[in-house]
């Protein structure tokens, strides 16, 4: 506290001079001894003390900067309070009833505002590793902290939540804190997409870094990798264990399909995908691949690659030479095309089969879906009759009496129709014999023989009942020289008639009618061929 006593000169009506004296000092909240205050903002009260002169007095308060009056008071007392008052300079004026005044000034001082810089350290995820750190400010050294009124500094490794912070100086003032909130970094948070081979994350203390198996450090891969099992690591500032993040990059599978000749599909490594092919092709289908062992190698965008090998077999087929048919079709590139050729001309038919090939050279070509082709080919011969005679007479020695046909060429089996009819040529009669040779694929042959009439010439005039050597047994006439109603007669010597027969179905064999044996001896016999003709006559010896 500080006195001070202030002089004026008071001048009585009587002509008197008195002394005006007052002390001046603040009160409250201050330095022991001072005007300084003890706490930033703090309030203290002037105290204007031992007033002499001649009351009542009027105390005067004023800002001595703005010259502001604060307060004007009256009062009898030799001291006075004024209204507390915060740190400044101020005057002080007293006036007594003799209208004497006099006037001094008082300076509060007060030290700076206390406070604290924070700094907030979040906490990791994986650790407790929060901090607190202040700084205090302004107030008067030492000072002393708390934090949430238990904990000392330093304000380490702290779990996250809410905080208060208390920090008093050396003159025991204070600055309190309230509600500071110590975050957790949320957990780092990371995921690869394979097709872009790029890494996203979330979380985690910046700055964020990620390093692929091939020491790239970018958040997407640049260079493309073969097929295997790779990890990637995502680390942040937090101290706190990379996330590691693990992919597989699928082997490359090629599909092929032999028939097609070619790569019909491809799986796994990294698209696109080019092919080399072992004939020097670069496509994924290749054309005009035929018989034999293929190579291609298929490589992905980072140049890793596989390779495939196929058999394409010959080209083979079974013919069926009867049928005009191919079958039993392997190898080569199905599906498969047909053409077939007679003498090199093409037929115009294209399926397994053909129908109607006759004489000549015929062919089959096969083609693959790859163009390669197999060739299958046969002659048939001309159809032939095998008749082996043209023209037949009796004279003719080695007619057994049948006319046989002996079918070659063409396509087995084959049909024979006699005039029209059946296979068999029956009742054979002078005249033409008109033969269809009609074989398996429908080619047709037309063919005929010529039966004379029976001639004079041709007639024995032998027979024997008695020797039975099979020689004379009958009388040979050949029926295929005569016709269905020649009549056939024989007469003995007295002109009887004792055989006939029209067409001479039943040979004459030396007996009657009645199965009778005739005499031997000479007999006559008259053969009516046709009605306009003369009969042939002449005689028969039976002995």
């Amino acid at each position: 506290m500080i006195l001070r006593l202030l002089f004026f000169s008071l001048i009585f009506p009587l002509g008197l001079c008195a002394q005006c004296t007052y002390n001046l000092q603040a009160q409250g909240n201050v330095q022991l001894g001072s005007n300084d205050l003890i706490c930033n903002g703090l309030l203290t009260q002037i105290h204007v003390n031992n007033i002499g002169s001649v009351g009542p007095y009027i105390c005067v308060l004023q800002d001595s900067t703005s010259n502001q009056l604060l307060q004007q008071d009256t009062v009898t007392a030799i001291f006075h309070n004024f209204t507390p008052t915060g740190a400044g300079t101020y005057s002080i004026t007293v006036i007594d009833s003799l209208g004497g005044s006099c006037t001094d000034y008082i300076t509060i001082t007060q030290p700076d505002s206390l406070y604290a810089i924070v700094n907030i350290q979040k906490e990791s995820y994986c650790l407790q590793n929060g901090a607190i750190f202040a700084y205090p400010q302004g107030g008067v050294y030492p000072y002393t902290m708390t934090l949430s009124g238990v904990i000392s500094p330093p304000f380490e490794n702290l779990a996250g939540g809410w905080y208060s912070l208390q920090l008093s100086d050396a003159n025991g003032c204070s600055f309190d804190l309230d509600s500071l909130l110590l975050p957790t970094v949320s957990d780092l948070i990371a995921s690869i997409d394979t097709n872009s081979m790029t890494v996203s994350f979330t979380g985690g203390v910046s700055p964020i870094g990620v390093v692929w198996p091939n020491g790239e450090t970018g958040s997407t891969l640049q260079e493309v990798m073969c097929p295997g099992d790779y990890e990637v690591l995502v680390d942040d500032a937090s101290f706190c264990p990379p996330v590691v993040l693990n992919f597989s990059i699928a082997d490359i599978e090629v599909v092929l399909d032999i028939s097609a000749a070619g790569v019909t599909n491809v799986s796994g490594g990294t698209p696109p995908y080019n092919y080399i092919w072992s004939t020097g092709d670069t496509a994924a289908i290749v054309e005009g691949l035929c018989a034999g062992e293929y190579v291609v190698e298929v490589l992905d965008a980072g140049a890793c690659s596989v390779t495939q090998s196929f058999v394409i077999d010959s080209l083979q087929a079974i013919l069926d030479e009867q049928e005009a048919m191919i079958f039993n079709l392997g190898g080569g590139t199905p599906p498969y095309s047909y053409a077939w050729y007679t003498d090199g001309v093409l037929l115009g038919e294209f399926g397994t089969d053909i129908d109607g090939l006759c004489h000549g050279y015929h062919e089959v070509v096969v083609t693959d879906a790859q163009g390669c082709n197999a060739v299958y080919g046969w002659e048939i011969m001309p159809l032939e009759s095998g008749l082996l005679w043209d023209d037949v007479d009796c004279t003719q020695q080695d007619f057994d009496g049948e006319a046989r046909v002996i079918a070659s060429g063409g396509t087995a089996p084959y049909t024979v129709s006699w005039n029209g009819g059946g296979a068999e040529l029956l009742d054979i009669a002078p005249g033409v014999q008109r033969v269809m040779v009609t074989d398996y694929q429908g080619c047709v042959l037309r063919d005929s023989i010529f039966f004379a009439e029976l001639k004079a010439e041709c007639v024995y005039n032998v027979i024997s009942t008695t020797v039975l050597d099979g020689v004379n047994d009958e009388w040979g006439i050949e029926p295929a020289f005569l016709y269905a109603d020649s009549r056939v007669s024989v007469f003995n010597r007295w002109g009887k008639r004792v055989f006939t027969s029209e067409g001479y179905a039943e040979p004459f064999a030396g007996k009657d009618a009645k199965g009778r044996l005739l005499q031997a001896g000479v007999y006559f016999y008259a053969i009516q061929l046709r009605d306009g003709v003369e009969p042939l006559r002449g005689s028969l010896t039976i002995y």
